[in-house]
């Protein structure tokens, strides 16, 4: 194996387990708040969680951004309906992953039925 490629793999490694090492949280329940503003793609608040890691909680209730692009409007759609169904959602934070305000973006959205 090339020299080059031997020093560099181990750096290689390194970068593609950053994102392995991050932690993930999850609550379930019922959505308390959607918020939007026109400078941002909206938050919405859920009560429930129990740790949130370096995500802003407030007695467990913890704001989560909508993700950018598509991603972020298919999981608006999904968290609006719930809401207006008074479904609950299983939801899950990666806080390694926020917006510029330091709240953490949604990793997973389920709706429970």
């Amino acid at each position: 194996m090339n020299k080059s490629i031997k020093n560099i793999f181990p750096t290689v490694l390194f970068i593609l387990a950053l994102p392995a090492t991050a932690d993930v949280y999850f609550s379930s329940g019922p959505v308390k708040g959607i918020y939007w503003r026109q400078s941002s793609n909206g938050t919405f608040s859920i009560n429930g969680f129990s740790s949130a890691g370096s995500c802003p909680t407030n007695d467990g209730l913890v704001a989560i951004a909508f993700p950018e692009g598509e991603d972020g409007k298919f999981s608006q759609s999904i968290v609006l309906a719930s809401q207006l169904a008074g479904k609950e959602l299983n939801v899950r934070v990666n806080d390694s992953s926020k917006n510029s305000s330091g709240v953490c973006y949604l990793y997973v959205v389920e709706r429970i039925d």
